[in-house]
């Protein structure tokens, strides 16, 4: 039992619950450190998970092989963006929207990336105009 994927954003002490939490063979991706620093990985938590079960009054001991990956999504510093912004602004360079849709078509927008058939960004607005 437990998550086939997670997507750990918060990274330090939190890191801990999302290996608790991954399923055998499961994918813990870690992108960015909001929790601050990077975070201590259990590499035996990795690996295995060890429980206790009581069943007819006799306690068992259980050891699964977890097998859970870890991916690491690179998402730069700060300062990466920041002159990413500035480039963009300077050279006045604009996404390529390819299709714009109101919040209430959130469905036909998906349905349209399912699709492929658009050049750019799909746009859904946040507003209810």
């Amino acid at each position: 039992m437990g998550a086939h994927h997670i997507l750990d954003i918060a990274g330090g002490d939190s890191f801990d619950q999302s290996v608790q939490a991954v399923a055998r063979g499961g994918v813990i991706s870690v992108i960015g450190m909001i929790n601050g620093g990077a975070p201590k990985i259990n590499v035996p938590g990795m690996i295995w998970k060890v429980s206790l079960s009581l069943c007819h009054g006799i306690l068992k001991l259980i050891i699964c092989i977890q097998a859970a990956s870890l991916r690491a999504i690179p998402v730069g510093e700060r300062w990466h963006h920041v002159e990413l912004h500035r480039l963009l602004e300077l050279h006045n360079i604009k996404p390529l929207v390819g299709k714009t849709f109101k919040f209430g078509q959130a469905q036909e927008a998906f349905q349209t990336l399912e699709k492929q058939n658009f050049v750019g960004k799909i746009v859904v607005l946040n507003s209810q105009e």
